[in-house]
């Protein structure tokens, strides 16, 4: 096992992988309309959330880093929720 910097570095890199493959699956959905705007902003403020995690993992401030981890991955799960329900309203 890593030290704790390891480890939230590993948590994000794969946290931003799982939202590039989101984002690829999403992409017909968007194109067609299928989702809303405010649905698609929550995927990209998932994305700014594990920015600034990485920006404050770089300065070492680990519960500011922690912080935004966690606001990212609650904006992913949001997306996720309604682009599913507006999914099956299409």
């Amino acid at each position: 096992m890593g030290s704790l910097e390891e480890c939230m570095l590993e948590a994000l890199t794969s946290k931003r992988e799982l939202l590039g493959t989101i984002a690829v699956q999403m992409t017909e959905d968007v194109n067609n309309g299928v989702l809303s705007p405010d649905t698609i902003r929550q995927h990209s403020i998932a994305v700014d959330n594990l920015d600034a995690a990485a920006i404050w993992l770089e300065k070492c401030d680990y519960a500011q880093a922690m912080h935004f981890y966690s606001r990212g991955c609650s904006n992913m799960g949001e997306f996720k929720g309604r682009a599913d329900k507006e999914r099956k309203k299409s």
